[in-house]
């Protein structure tokens, strides 16, 4: 199946799964690339500055999942707020269960808040808000999960942030990058 993503290069910035990518050569070219979108928006970054964006950058990509068919960094500069999301966009045989969200979740504190979400493209699906965070944590993380099933194509989008406040802040941002996935035949 082949898709395209439309998104809001203010809001997120594509990781690519390995290098040379279509836009960069080196890892580095891609951080580099990053720092200067950011010092675009908000002036020369400090030093410190430059190694936390260099650092959330570098460990968000670390934490890309094989086979996931596109991942972005969110980082809006015009809010101090830090996110990743995850696509995937693949086939399935057997219809899939778009009211179940997974409740063994080992990092889930509370149970998901499952609603209906349609877009023009991808059709009926649901979004679900997870509260996640450890025992040892003194703060939730936030996830907001996507999922739709369009004649055997499943999209599910997965973003997640820091804090819950966070979450609630990228909330909008994921519903306007999930309006943007256009399937082709």
């Amino acid at each position: 199946m082949r898709y395209t993503i439309e998104y809001d290069s203010a809001a997120w910035f594509p990781v690519p799964a390995t290098f040379p990518a279509e836009n960069w050569q080196t890892e580095g070219a891609w951080l580099e690339s990053l720092v200067a979108d950011f010092e675009t928006d908000v002036g020369s970054l400090t030093t410190d500055a430059h190694a936390a964006v260099h650092e959330f950058a570098t460990a968000a990509r670390s934490a890309r999942i094989p086979g996931t068919s596109a991942y972005f960094l969110f980082c809006p500069r015009t809010l101090p707020v830090l996110g990743v999301a995850s696509v995937f966009i693949g086939t399935s045989d057997v219809p899939v269960d778009l009211d179940h969200e997974s409740s063994a979740d080992e990092l889930a504190q509370l149970p998901p808040l499952v609603e209906d979400f349609a877009t023009e493209n991808l059709g009926e699906g649901r979004r679900a808000a997870v509260v996640l965070g450890a025992s040892d944590q003194a703060s939730a993380a936030g996830r907001y999960n996507y999922a739709f099933d369009r004649d055997g194509c499943i999209v599910t989008v997965s973003g997640t942030a820091d804090g819950l406040q966070e979450a609630a802040l990228m909330q909008p941002f994921l519903d306007i990058l999930v309006h943007g996935i256009r399937l082709e035949a």
